[in-house]
């Protein structure tokens, strides 16, 4: 029930900021907003101020600013109508609601990290190189120790790569106990080394295998089936391999030896632009939080949500070219769920899963499909390009026809969150 509570005051924050986007840039260019709703069907609550009737309504996933004249059964020519204004004005109404919660992400990510710090490799060992990278030419080796960067010192991953520019670059690093430079000349795309992470439990998701079984933070993975664990991607991938399978698992915990077994539960993951299943047991790789300036959050927050613009992209790109299922759509009842597991892993991610869920709002709303905002953009860009108004009758067809494909997509989004989602999620948050 908290996260049904939790999820419905997210998104209604979600909506009001996109709709006011809208509502903002519309007032400013004098077009007429006679409602501004949260949530949609019949209304519960509202008031009213100036011309805008202000409500809160039935169905809180959503919600809508009526403009005067827009819808186009209702196309006017008067001062104050949407289609009276030039096309430039109303590209500007329309796009800044998607922009509106492309910043909300930005800012999300942002304070967190003002607020949290980042979540940083924690070591300055070597745990992996990329084949034909920079540093495979260089000769630095898994296993090296990077102890400084162009003669200043590394605490850790983070500071690796921030200090790892373009040209010329000095690493000393220790190998077997002995200090190593290496001169690296013209670095163009990064060094190409990974972090290495050893196999200690960070952070445990709840009703996990690991949380059944007892794994708690800082618990170090000693051994599964009998293969010794080294690093944590050699747990990933005995765990990631065998979905359902039941595992023997030794452990570590303050010192004292622990053994059990452990079944991974069966997830979904991406590769090689497919779905498949892997196991996982509900726990993160251990990392440290670190504090960094304010110029460098906020380019680590862009960085962070123009990522999730990509994955979002990519995603939709997947599932266009039929590479993965359409059943992989999700609405509301999946945010419900997800809420409720981001919660889990505490209100760090939960406001991650929130960011994230503000950008993929602004890439939704910018397909071309009537009645989303990407729709009535590209009629304006078009009216630009040609100089010609929209022809009613013809807005009035597309309209139509974009009203079934959205009926329709409501309808298929619906059913799988009822498939995949409403057992567990009237079972987890109305059942307890």
């Amino acid at each position: 029930m908290i996260a049904f509570i939790v999820a419905v005051i997210l998104l209604g924050i979600l909506v009001v900021v996109h709709e006011g986007g809208h509502f903002i840039v519309a007032k400013v260019s004098k077009i007429s907003a006679p409602i501004f709703s949260i949530g949609f069907g019949p209304k519960i609550f509202s008031f009213k101020r100036g011309e805008t009737e202000y409500r809160i309504s039935a169905i809180p996933f959503g919600g809508y600013v009526k403009l005067k004249g827009m819808e186009p059964g209702e196309y006017t020519e008067e001062e104050n109508a949407f289609y009276s204004k030039s096309p430039l004005i109303r590209l500007g109404v329309v796009l800044a609601g998607p922009i509106s919660n492309f910043i909300l992400g930005f800012l999300i990510f942002w304070m967190m990290i003002i607020f949290t710090g980042v979540e940083v490799p924690p070591f300055t060992k070597v745990g992996g190189i990329e084949k034909a990278s920079t540093a495979e030419k260089s000769g630095i080796e898994k296993g090296d120790s990077i102890i400084s960067v162009n003669g200043k010192k590394v605490k850790d991953f983070y500071d690796i790569e921030n200090l790892i520019g373009k040209g010329n670059v000095e690493v000393a690093l220790i190998r077997e106990n002995k200090k190593l430079d290496v001169h690296i000349p013209r670095i163009k795309k990064g060094l190409g080394i990974l972090p290495f992470f050893p196999p200690i439990v960070g952070q445990v998701e709840k009703h996990s295998p690991a949380d059944s079984l007892g794994l708690k933070n800082g618990d170090r993975i000693l051994m599964i089936n009998g293969k010794k664990i080294d690093e944590w991607e050699d747990m990933k991938n005995i765990v990631a391999n065998s979905p359902g399978k039941r595992l023997s698992i030794q452990w570590k915990h303050n010192g004292k030896m622990f053994s059990g077994n452990i079944v991974p539960k069966k997830a979904q993951s991406i590769k090689n632009d497919s779905i498949i299943s892997i196991g996982i047991l509900g726990i993160v790789s251990y990392s440290k939080t670190k504090r960094i300036p304010l110029y460098l959050s906020f380019i680590e927050g862009g960085k962070r949500a123009i990522f999730s613009t990509y994955q979002m992209l990519y995603n939709l790109g997947l599932i266009i070219k039929r590479k993965v299922s359409a059943k992989e759509l999700g609405g509301p009842v999946a945010i419900v769920y997800l809420t409720g597991k981001s919660l889990e892993f505490g209100w760090k991610n939960l406001f991650a899963f929130f960011a994230i869920i503000s950008i993929n709002l602004f890439i939704v709303n910018l397909i071309p499909l009537p009645p989303l905002d990407g729709a009535h953009a590209l009629l304006s860009l078009v009216e630009m390009i040609t100089k010609k108004k929209p022809n009613k009758k013809a807005m009035e067809i597309i309209e139509q026809i974009g009203f079934v494909i959205i009926m329709l997509l409501i309808i298929l989004v619906f059913y799988n969150d009822t498939v995949r989602f409403g057992g567990k999620f009237i079972g987890r948050f109305f059942g307890k």
